[in-house]
């Protein structure tokens, strides 16, 4: 016998033998609890890192909104951002303001129309350019109408002159007539009598200037002075009652 093998032998044979321990009984299982349990989803990692910003971007924007909160029936009215259709300056009590992207709506030509504010603006400017040049042709127009009359008056005047030129050449009896007419007019006489007419008016003319410059002294030194008395005396009546 080997050594080896005698000493392995003896060792064994002192050692204790190791009793086996049973293993715990396990509860049948059911159908559904032996079914193998399927694997959750795998779900992506979520990036917060932009919702974040977006987020206090939004309560900053709120924020705002509740400090420039317009008053009760106020409204926030946007501005006009790309060209006006006509150039002007919109101001109110504190000086130039911007201007609002209003809709005017309004009846014209019997049509109801909606333009913005600078378009309404463009068209008033049209009409007040119109009306002017209205008010030209209409003054042009009366003027050529004062002077057509006043070019058919000089045609008839000549019509009714060649006439009774006409009339002296061709007609005896009527060039002696209008012949004594005329001297009796431009006679010594007549012509004297024409003089002392153009002197009794100038006479009557010259009596009534110093008659009204009589009368304004008159009325500067006497009447003026008493009506003032009166109106002193009687504070309720008024001078231009006491004239």
């Amino acid at each position: 016998m080997d050594i080896q093998q005698a000493l392995t032998d003896a060792v064994e044979a002192a050692l204790p033998v190791p009793t086996p321990t049973p293993a715990p009984e396990s509860a049948p299982q059911s159908p559904a609890d032996a079914a193998p349990t399927p694997e959750a989803p795998e779900t992506e990692p979520t990036d917060t890192t932009d919702e974040a910003p977006e987020a206090e971007i939004e309560a900053e924007t709120e924020a705002e909104a509740e400090d420039t909160a317009l008053p009760n029936g106020y409204v926030a009215v946007p501005v006009v951002e790309d060209k006006l259709a006509t150039e002007f300056v919109l101001k109110d009590a504190e000086g130039e303001v911007e201007i609002p992207a209003l809709i005017v709506e309004y009846k014209a030509n019997g049509k109801v129309r909606q333009d913005r504010l600078d378009q309404v603006v463009k068209l008033a400017q049209f009409g007040v350019y119109n009306q002017e040049r209205e008010e030209k042709v209409r003054s042009v127009e009366q003027e050529a109408m004062q002077l057509k009359q006043e070019r058919e008056q000089l045609a008839q005047l000549i019509d009714e002159r060649e006439a009774q030129l006409e009339r002296i050449l061709s007609d005896e009896d009527f060039f002696l007539s209008v012949r004594e007419a005329y001297q009796q007019e431009n006679s010594p006489e007549k012509r004297a009598e024409r003089a002392e007419r153009e002197i009794q008016n100038l006479k009557v003319q010259s009596q009534m200037v110093e008659i009204s410059r009589q009368g304004q002294v008159f009325y500067d030194g006497e009447v003026q002075p008493a009506i003032q008395l009166i109106a002193n005396a009687l504070p309720t009546v008024t001078p231009a009652e006491l004239e």
